[in-house]
C-alpha cells in the first residue's frame, strides 16, 4: 500500500471520527460549541511521523504525485462549488426573508464545513484514483 493511499485512508478515518464527535457533542452542548471537535483534525500534523523515509526505498513516485495533484484539484473544485452554492444560497434565502445580516456564529461553521468537505473530497479522490489504477492493472 503506497503512502498516498494510506494518507487518503487516514484522512477519511480522521474525518469520520471528527464528524461523529461533532454530532455527539452537538446533542449535548449545542451545535456552535460542538465545533471544538474539529480540533481532532490537528492530528493530521502527525503525518510526517507516519511517512518517514525508509532506507533507500522510494516513498512517492511520479504516479503518486499525479494522483496527489488530481486529488487536490478535485478537492478544491468540490469545495469551491459547495462554498459558492452554500453562501449564495444563504444570501438568497435571507434576502427573500427580508433579513439583511448573517449571524457571526454561522461564519466559523461555513469555514469548518468547507475544510471538512475539502479533505473528504481529496481523500475520496485519492482512493478512487488508486482503485481505478489497480483495476487497470488486472486487465
Amino acid at each position: 500500500m503506497t503512502p498516498l493511499y494510506k494518507e487518503g485512508l487516514f484522512w477519511l478515518i480522521l474525518l469520520a471520527v471528527t464528524a461523529l464527535a461533532y454530532m455527539i457533542l452537538a446533542l449535548f452542548i449545542g451545535p456552535i460549541r460542538a465545533f471544538g471537535a474539529c480540533g481532532l483534525l490537528g492530528l493530521g500534523g502527525l503525518l510526517p511521523l507516519v511517512y518517514r523515509k525508509q532506507g533507500q526505498t522510494v516513498v512517492l513516485d511520479e504516479r503518486d504525485q499525479q494522483i496527489a495533484i488530481g486529488a487536490l484539484i478535485a478537492g478544491y473544485s468540490i469545495f469551491w462549488l459547495a462554498f459558492t452554492l452554500g453562501t449564495m444560497g444563504l444570501w438568497t434565502a435571507l434576502c427573500y426573508e427580508g433579513q439583511a445580516t448573517v449571524s457571526v456564529d454561522l461564519l466559523p461553521q461555513i469555514v469548518g464545513g468547507g475544510g471538512i468537505l475539502f479533505f473528504t473530497a481529496r481523500a475520496v479522490a485519492i482512493l478512487v484514483q488508486y482503485r481505478l489504477q489497480d483495476a487497470d492493472k488486472g486487465k
